[in-house]
């Protein structure tokens, strides 16, 4: 499988990646592995997006989801501190080599991510002077360095670069020894798919000398590379599968090298891309999982063999002791008797070694006092017997009852390991079986596509009573896509008679909202201006039909991003309570929902009122949380109280409320 990109991916990528992200703010920042950052970006009435930057071998934005992690790392805490809220202004390939910058503007600083995708690849901060703010890796390297607070170094060029090469520099490739697609791979900044490439289409074999090409060869070959390189301008990007429909490799464009193996076309380079490389990396991902596993199960199995094999050599110990005990009690007269001979012939003044070359005589000629003698250790000063086969070691200063009694609290020490070993033994099997309950499915599944957002998704939104679709701004910038991009000449447009609403777009697809759906999203309206904020409780509202709004200011003046002129009538109603509902339910996984009371309490099995006050939102999460959770069976709660509190406190319009009893 392809590891990595290659420069006429980068090429093709980058301009890509450049169109469409052109604009785009880092809204954060996660390090999914010790090589992989993913960056969060958001851009004023866009769908947000997600760009995945692994040093070493990808860039392309994912329409997968991605573990975050829940504390970051000290690199990307210091990536976040940078580039948070810094607009992207350029991403583009740095010559025609590995690697690609990202530019970015914040206030009047401006900063340069470089993703390093050759060999094992780094990735850089750098400030508005070029030097380095911050790393991956530091590294001190032949040609060049890539140390803190020092000027990046580029890496210099691989090779000639393909777009640019001249007929006589191609012609060099004969001074190179060696076959010539490695020759060709050493001349060009390329790999050996795009030499073989060039050489196949150029009609010249691979293995030939490169020193034998002639000079039609290299005419043929120029033409063949200059080809290629202009297809850099029509890219069709696609997917190789293999006989057993692996995924091979991803081109920009397909090779003749690929031709008996089938094609997947794709719009573009980045969605191939993140299709072949999220694949890649979760099967990846998936061996790294079965291998920690397959070696955690065998370091707890061989820590469960060797305590197995302690407990039965403590077993066997345990009764070998007691057995000798026992044996030195049945023969304590005969063992008696060799000690006082032996302390008798010593008390002599004879040799340690003189008494037990006796003894051996004595045990040859049959007498039955030394039947049981071995020998003599006269450092230890034992005397070694055998007796049934046992080997017993006789201590001389001690008398034949204390040395049965220390072969007794031998085996009573053995016995009390044993109880240590079998714990032991009962822990292993318990983290073994722990083990086996997080093992790798035998069907590896599949990465998991992120939920493609509704459009309305990026507003304040909810379903009135009566089903209609009620959407709202959340500033300036979104009012405005909301009534230029959203809102249809049958919809509704409600606005509340106070300076800082947002507008309220009723979605009625042709058909008529009674009042009911209406003074929904009245309320609606009022509860997100700024009446919410200053405590008042109801607010004067109004609808028109999108006909009447308009962008158009009257001569002289100015209309601010977000403000509309209303023209013609308004249809007003008064007196609009000010109060929203916050609500659950739990059809499978459990949903939160916010709005009028009326719609919230249509929707869900338990909801609670919100009025304008002054507690906290993050005071109420939690109250909130527990009040829903307590109008569900109690089988059930456990869902509502695991919902993290940050679901609930952007629901609090301007952070601060004070609760209604709660119904459900």
């Amino acid at each position: 499988m392809k590891a990595s990109l290659t420069a006429f991916d980068i090429a093709i990528l980058a301009r890509e990646l450049d169109s469409e992200l052109s604009g785009y703010y880092i809204d954060n920042i996660y390090q999914v592995n010790p090589f992989t950052l993913l960056l969060r970006l958001n851009k004023p009435g866009e769908p947000s997006k997600q760009l995945v930057l692994q040093s070493g071998l990808r860039v392309h934005l994912t329409g997968y989801e991605l573990k975050k992690p829940k504390t970051p790392s000290a690199f990307c805490s210091a990536l976040r501190k940078y580039l948070i809220n810094s607009r992207i202004q350029k991403i583009e390939q740095y010559d025609f080599e590995r690697l690609m910058q990202l530019t970015t503007s914040k206030t009047d600083q401006t900063y340069q991510l470089i993703i390093e995708l050759f060999s094992k690849g780094n990735i850089a901060l750098l400030g508005s002077e070029g030097k380095t703010l911050h790393a991956l890796s530091y590294r001190r390297m032949k040609d060049r360095d890539t140390l803190r607070s020092e000027e990046y170094t580029y890496p210099k060029p691989s090779g000639l670069d393909p777009r640019s090469v001249k007929l006589e520099e191609l012609a060099k490739i004969r001074e190179i020894e060696g076959s010539a697609v490695r020759a060709l791979t050493r001349l060009l900044a390329i790999g050996g798919v795009y030499a073989e490439e060039f050489l196949l289409s150029a009609s010249i074999d691979k293995n030939a000398e490169s020193s034998s090409l002639t000079e039609a060869d290299i005419n043929r070959l120029y033409e063949a590379i200059s080809k290629t390189v202009d297809r850099l301008e029509r890219p069709e990007p696609c997917t190789i599968f293999d006989e057993a429909g692996r995924p091979l490799d991803v081109l920009p464009f397909p090779l003749k090298i690929y031709s008996p193996f089938s094609t997947k076309r794709h719009a573009s380079l980045n969605e191939a891309l993140d299709e072949y490389f999220t694949q890649y990396a979760f099967e990846e991902e998936t061996k790294r999982r079965k291998s920690t596993y397959d070696e955690k199960i065998s370091e707890q199995q061989r820590i469960l063999a060797e305590q197995t094999s302690k407990l039965t050599e403590l077993k066997g110990e345990v009764e070998l002791y007691k057995r000798i005990g026992d044996l030195i009690h049945h023969h304590v007269y005969e063992l008696q008797n060799l000690i006082e001979w032996i302390s008798r012939q010593r008390q002599a003044g004879k040799a340690w070694a003189q008494i037990e070359e006796e003894a051996k005589n004595e045990r040859e000629k049959g007498v039955p006092l030394f039947g049981t003698f071995v020998g003599i250790d006269p450092v230890e000063q034992t005397v070694k017997t055998t007796i049934e086969d046992a080997e017993i070691q006789i201590e001389l200063k001690k008398s034949i009852y204390e040395n049965a009694s220390l072969y007794y609290q031998r085996s009573k020490r053995q016995r009390e390991k044993i109880k240590a070993v079998e714990e032991a033994l009962t822990e292993t099997r318990k983290r073994i079986e722990s083990i086996k309950e997080e093992a790798p499915s035998e069907e590896a599944p599949e990465p998991r596509r992120l939920a493609e957002k509704r459009w309305y998704e990026k507003y304040r939104f909810f379903t009135s009573s009566e089903g209609f679709l009620v959407v709202g701004g959340k500033d300036a910038t979104s009012n405005e896509a909301l009534i230029k991009r959203y809102t249809e000449q049958e919809d509704i447009v409600i606005h509340a008679e106070v300076s800082g609403a947002p507008f309220v777009v009723v979605k009625t697809q042709g058909k008529a909202p009674s009042e009911a759906t209406v003074v929904e999203a009245a309320q609606f309206a009022v509860s997100h201006s700024r009446a919410w904020r200053e405590g008042i409780s109801s607010v004067d509202a109004y609808w028109v039909k999108p006909s009447q709004v308009s962008k158009e200011a009257p001569s002289g003046e100015y209309l601010a991003r977000g403000a509309f002129m209303i023209r013609g009538s308004r249809n007003y109603l008064h007196k609009v309570p000010l109060t929203l509902a916050i609500g659950a339910k739990i059809d499978g996984e459990p949903e939160i929902i916010m709005g009028p009371p009326t719609a919230v309490k249509a929707a869900t099995q338990s909801y609670l009122e919100i009025l304008p006050g002054e507690f906290p939102a993050k005071d109420l999460a939690p109250k909130i949380r527990a009040r829903l959770a307590s109008g569900f069976p109690e089988e059930l709660r456990d869902k509502i109280t695991k919902i993290p509190l940050d679901r609930f406190t952007p629901l609090i319009p301007y952070s601060r409320a004070q609760l209604v009893l709660d119904r459900g």
